[in-house]
């Protein structure tokens, strides 16, 4: 598995919709934070209180995109920020001596892949850059 080159927020500004996709890898929908920027003033939205994912069908445990499903559509002047945010800490089980799988070190790799990308494009907004 490959993962994108480049990675970016989806951030949507519609107001009356309940409905938004996203097209970046994720690690389950625990990994996807969600939040609406109202006035200026940034919120943090709450799973399955106030939204709801559905993570398209890939390759567990990596996923290419999914939907953020709002339980109240968003207010006029209103924008969504659909963000990542990998865990940087992960358990992996390698053994000595034994057969060493491909893909637990292909998935490894996506996810640290993945923790650089964010890391990046929070530096980017730090900057000011886009």
């Amino acid at each position: 598995m490959t993962i994108d080159s480049h990675y970016t927020q989806s951030v949507k500004q519609y107001s009356g919709q309940t409905v938004f996709k996203f097209t970046f890898e994720s690690i389950g929908s625990s990994g996807i934070e969600v939040f609406q920027v109202l006035n200026g003033v940034r919120t943090q939205l709450t799973g399955f209180v106030d939204y709801v994912v559905t993570l398209d069908k890939y390759r567990n445990p990596i996923y290419r995109s999914g939907v953020v499903r709002l339980k109240v559509a968003l207010p006029s002047g209103a924008i969504l920020s659909i963000e990542r945010k990998t865990p940087i800490t992960n358990d992996f089980l390698a053994e000595e001596f034994l057969p060493f799988e491909p893909e637990q070190f292909e998935h490894q790799l996506g996810r640290f892949t993945m923790v650089l990308q964010e890391i990046e494009a929070h530096a980017c907004d730090c900057r000011g850059e886009e």
